[in-house]
């Protein structure tokens, strides 16, 4: 009965434990217990492999628990991992009470996105970005999963582009009428897109009922599809949570805002995602085709050398544990995987590797589920306690280290398979990636230090 033979181990160490901790030394029978037979041994010697995977697909969406802490957009042409493409799709909902438009004419419509500050760009910032804003053709389900491999479906031409090089740093003023004045405010990095005055002008115009509730609204106008058109070397995400500006509270990070004119006064009607209710979601293509990657995918031969990681849709890497079954009877109580890691071709500056790896194991019906190690360290208070935070050791590398006891004690009782997933941690939003020296890497390989008790 593998299971309940450490558990029965366990219960004789915290009785050994107990009767250490009397205060008083001749409480101990010695007779009874022999502390000869508490054997503590450590091992780092294991037999590992490795090697570089993909993925299908990856959730992008899930009713009422997933938020985005950024939205990651553009074509990057990374020169190790191939080309990623990113495009968003988004739902904006009604935030003002409908009103009587008669005689309005539309001066402008905005479409106002906001920059995430945590993660704004990643790669080369300096280059061309270009975005073409589509009208969406299908009705997305709040009540559905979706996943990166989603292709929306889209209604005619691009309604309002962009092309430019974003300022990702600096505040920007703001305009919004308010009764007959008009109000300057601060707002955070944004970009802002010019669209079709024909656009504002169905929204103020639309059939009656429309603008009364959200429901006959989407009805209509669907959504909202933020499309790239230029690749270059990098990234950058948006950020469509909710945030306060210097006189306003609970904004939205993605606005589209109508500018009208009526009976000679100006005003503006809105329209915006909301972080709670609409359906925000990512599409992603990830090709590795001419890459290094693609040269390393699937082989172990390779792996052995280097394997691969990447945020989004990018690919995951291996580690085979193939020989821990040394370890049967044992009581594992330290055991960490530690994986050493770089940006390769000297991109580090531009290109920083994860601040987060975890580990994920592989489930019976092909899902990659949170390891124990993982799951136990976030109901502790953080998923940092299993580790998998960068040590800079110095001339671009970087030390991972990963606390795998209790699912390396899972794998020596035949509860779980001999692979551990390596993989970038909040993945469909994070942008970073990098390169992992594999388990024979010359001078940084891969390994497994394990201390254990034979009883």
């Amino acid at each position: 009965m593998p299971v309940i033979k450490p558990i029965l181990y366990c219960l004789l160490l915290i009785s050994l434990l107990s009767t250490f901790a009397c205060n008083d030394p001749a409480a101990i029978d010695t007779d009874i217990i022999d502390i000869s037979l508490i054997d503590v041994q450590t091992m780092d010697d294991f037999d590992l492999s490795s090697f570089t995977t993909v993925e299908d697909s990856i959730i992008s969406f899930q009713p009422s628990s997933f938020l985005l802490p950024q939205y990651p957009f553009g074509i990057d042409e990374d020169p190790v991992f191939g080309t990623v493409t990113n495009a968003i799709a988004a739902q904006f909902l009604l935030t003002q009470a409908a009103t009587d438009f008669t005689n309005a004419v539309v001066d402008s419509v905005i479409m106002e996105l906001n920059i995430s500050e945590d993660n704004p760009f990643y790669g080369d910032s300096t280059q061309m970005i270009g975005i073409e804003v589509v009208q969406i053709d299908e009705t997305l389900d709040f009540n559905t999963d979706y996943y990166t491999n989603h292709v929306t479906q889209l209604d005619g031409g691009p309604i309002g582009t962009f092309t430019g090089v974003p300022n990702f740093r600096d505040s920007v003023t703001v305009g919004r009428w308010v009764s007959d004045s008009l109000v300057f405010d601060t707002f955070p990095p944004q970009i802002r897109i010019q669209l079709l005055n024909s656009f504002g002008q169905r929204i103020l115009f639309a059939p009656e009922g429309t603008l009364d509730n959200n429901v006959e609204f989407l009805a209509l106008f669907k959504g909202l599809y933020l499309r790239p058109t230029i690749a270059n070397n990098g990234l950058m995400a948006f950020d469509f949570d909710s945030f306060d500006s210097a006189n306003q509270t609970r904004l939205s990070g993605a606005t589209v805002q109508i500018f009208y004119s009526q009976n000679g006064v100006q005003n503006q009607y809105e329209i915006a995602v909301s972080s709670i209710l609409s359906v925000k979601l990512e599409d992603q293509i990830s090709d590795i085709s001419g890459s290094i990657v693609e040269e390393f995918l699937e082989d172990e031969v390779l792996g052995d050398s280097l394997v691969f990681v990447q945020g989004m849709s990018g690919p995951n890497a291996v580690v085979r544990l193939n020989d821990v079954d040394r370890l049967d009877g044992a009581i594992i109580n330290v055991a960490t995987l530690d994986v050493y890691a770089t940006a390769l071709n000297g991109d580090e500056d531009i290109r920083p590797v994860p601040d987060q790896l975890i580990l994920r194991e592989l489930d019976t019906d092909g899902s990659l589920n949170f390891t124990r190690d993982f799951i136990t360290a976030l109901s502790a208070g953080g998923v940092s306690i299993a580790g998998g935070e960068p040590e800079d050791i110095g001339e671009g590398i970087f030390k991972y280290s990963f606390n795998v006891a209790g699912q390396l004690q899972d794998i020596i009782e035949g509860i779980k398979p001999n692979e551990i997933y390596i993989r970038a941690n909040g993945k469909v939003a994070n942008l970073r990636r990098a390169v992992i020296f594999g388990a024979g890497h010359s001078t940084h390989p891969m390994t497994l230090n394990v201390t254990y008790t034979n009883l």
